[in-house]
């Protein structure tokens, strides 16, 4: 899909490839961006696309501006964030639940790079805001039932669930965890806003 701005300044176009959130497909588009369309910048909006396309820009020697929160691409020449670190974002969210008085957190995060490091600064940060990980499991994204990882994780009778993940996971999560337990907790860093289905989460975010 290719679009043409007009400004009286600037003329550009914008060329979009929908990677899907698929660092495979992220590989296959930037290769197309740069050697068939001959694009002069890149940009990117997830840490899964920032992540593959940062290389491919350092070798075209042609600017990246991904806004992801996992700026470990940014060492990369040509490659630029304008987006809050995972580690700020990780400890505005803490100190928030600590400010409504959850102590005990049940820690559930998919197996990919943003999550991932989501996951590591909340494990480092809790001892220092009185809280406490009751639970901790990393999922495979792409299943479609949760039931089993949840019945564990409500045993650890957590005050809040972390989800951490993306559409369609966190929805199907967050589904079947409302089954379980109609009255349970749950907050995300942004998954929720970008959700197919806001109102399964009613306010929850």
């Amino acid at each position: 899909f290719v679009k043409e701005y007009q400004h009286p300044d600037i003329n550009y176009e914008l060329i979009y490839f929908d990677d899907q959130q698929s660092p495979a497909k992220a590989a296959v588009g930037v290769k197309k961006l740069i050697e068939v369309d001959k694009v002069d910048a890149l940009l990117t909006g997830t840490s899964q696309t920032a992540s593959v396309v940062a290389d491919a820009a350092q070798n075209a020697r042609i600017m990246h501006l991904g806004i992801s929160s996992d700026n470990r691409f940014t060492e990369k020449a040509y490659n630029y964030t304008m987006a809050p670190d995972a580690l700020d974002e990780s400890t505005v969210m803490l100190k928030h639940l600590k400010k409504h008085g959850y102590h005990n957190i049940a820690l559930i995060t998919a197996n990919e790079t943003f999550a991932d490091l989501v996951q590591g600064n909340i494990n480092k940060l809790a001892e220092k805001y009185n809280m406490q990980i009751v639970f901790d499991e990393k999922f495979n994204t792409g299943a479609t039932d949760y039931r089993l990882l949840l019945h564990k994780a409500e045993q650890t009778n957590p005050d809040i669930y972390i989800l951490q993940s993306w559409p369609p996971e966190i929805d199907i999560l967050t589904k079947q965890l409302l089954e379980i337990n109609p009255n349970a907790e749950i907050t995300s860093l942004y998954a929720f806003f970008i959700s197919s289905n806001p109102d399964l989460y009613k306010g929850r975010f």
